[in-house]
């Protein structure tokens, strides 16, 4: 189970971190892929993503799709829009952004606490959690 700490990262491995970090509390990943912004590393057995900027070389989003992936001590995968609404109103006050796409995609957006939680069919199948501009690094770098 991995549990993503807005504005921090995920256990052991906080935006910021190196990918020497990431190799050393994660070990290898599965894949490395790589776009012209970002090298990702991705973690199949626990569906973790982490891409790190390919100037800076430090970690700079996450992406979780984990059915025991947890933020605010919930467990969210699958579950309704209406209800994930209600633990992020329970747990920020931040304002959520809605983005309908085009059916059957849906998106809540908190753009201070660099979070994106994407549906497909009224159910979530992704938490996106971003480094947000001028953030300062929590963690150590190696």
């Amino acid at each position: 189970m991995v549990e993503i700490k807005p504005r921090i990262g995920i256990k052991n491995v906080e935006f910021g971190s190196t990918t020497k970090i990431a190799l050393s509390q994660l070990g290898n990943p599965d894949e490395v892929k790589a776009t012209d912004e970002y090298e990702i590393w991705e973690y199949y057995e626990i569906s973790l993503s982490l891409f790190f900027n390919v100037e800076s070389k430090l970690l700079n989003k996450i992406e979780l799709e984990e059915v025991e992936a947890q933020i605010w001590g919930e467990q969210l995968m699958f579950s309704t829009p209406e209800s994930v609404k209600k633990i992020i109103e329970l747990n920020t006050k931040e304002k959520i952004e809605i983005i309908n796409k085009p059916a059957p995609c849906l998106m809540y957006i908190i753009k201070s606490l660099g979070l994106v939680f994407y549906f497909e069919s009224k159910k979530l199948v992704n938490i996106s959690a971003e480094k947000i501009e001028n953030q300062i690094s929590l963690g150590g770098q190696l």
